[in-house]
């Protein structure tokens, strides 16, 4: 589909980089063009599945792709992400799934699994909530 490919290219602000071999692309044009592609070939149904999608990316285009992945699934599909960053998690997850050893130690709702004190039992660390000025908080390493 000609035009999603386009939309995707633009969205993801690769105009520039359209006909480059991906080898010669920095490591977060290259991220952002493996989710151009993800956004050109997904139906508005499906069930995407990611590993560290925003990894390699500045702020502005992980917002950027978190902003697709929200829209993706306030469009009827699902998005299932494997995050280490527990900020991102606890920002922008509905539900989550906390992990350690390989087993599921909590499952629900991000803000009721990403609790400072069940993060600490896991990962060994101390957590806290910061708190922005609209209100809203995020999850951040607790200083020592």
């Amino acid at each position: 589909d000609a035009v999603a490919v386009d939309e995707a290219i633009e969205r993801m602000g690769l105009s520039a980089q359209r006909h480059a071999p991906l080898q010669t692309c920095s490591v977060g044009q290259a991220q952002r063009a493996h989710a151009a592609r993800v956004l050109a070939q997904s139906r508005s149904d499906a069930l995407l599945v990611l590993d560290e999608p925003t990894a390699p990316l500045d702020h502005h285009w992980a917002d950027v792709w978190w902003s697709c992945m929200r829209e993706h699934a306030e469009s009827g599909g699902a998005v299932l992400v494997a995050v280490h960053d527990l900020s991102i998690a606890a920002s922008r997850a509905d539900d989550a799934w906390l992990m350690d050893a390989g087993k599921v130690v909590a499952a629900g709702p991000a803000s009721e699994v990403l609790e400072p004190v069940r993060l600490g039992e896991v990962f060994g660390t101390a957590f806290e909530w910061g708190s922005r000025s609209d209100g809203s908080r995020w999850l951040v390493p607790a200083p020592e």
